[in-house]
């Protein structure tokens, strides 16, 4: 839990709250699925740029 601190920027508490919401969105999917993921989008990425390369 965050607890302000007296004279904190208002930086840091936009980057609390942003925390917070990548913490919820991250906690909707399980690793497993995030593992599964990413691998699509960086194996695609990956035959995008081989793709290129070669032309």
């Amino acid at each position: 839990m965050y607890t302000p601190i007296t004279n904190e920027s208002p930086d840091s508490s936009r980057l609390v709250h942003y925390g917070q919401l990548v913490q919820d969105l991250l906690s909707q999917t399980s690793p497993d699925e995030w593992i599964g993921d990413l691998w699509s989008i960086y194996s695609g990425y990956f035959v995008l740029i081989t793709q290129q390369i070669r032309r």
